[in-house]
């Protein structure tokens, strides 16, 4: 029971989990635990600030209706819009 709450902190079903949630735990006991000063609504203000060339677009609130990966990693994202595009690193809290 202790392990299977770090996999419903991410909004997954525990028993389907990928088995590095089991990490979560050793990480915390080992490293200490980490947090982001205000709350994970900091993360999106501070995201733009860890971006070092400026070149970096970044993207919130876009609905996204499907994540495109090919064997080499990410390939596309299709946005509600209907327009597709295309990113070198793509953040996104959804379930494999």
């Amino acid at each position: 029971m202790l392990l299977d709450r770090y996999a419903t902190y991410a909004g997954s079903d525990p028993r389907r989990a990928p088995a590095v949630m089991s990490v979560v735990p050793y990480l915390e006991h080992a490293s200490g635990v980490w947090h982001i000063e205000g709350g994970l609504d900091g993360w999106p203000r501070l995201l733009p600030t860890g971006c070092a060339s400026g070149a970096e677009r970044i993207r919130l609130k876009c609905p996204v209706i499907r994540i495109s990966a090919n064997a080499r990693g990410i390939e596309s994202v299709l946005l509600a819009d209907g327009s597709t595009q295309r990113y070198d690193v793509i953040v996104a809290n959804v379930d494999a």
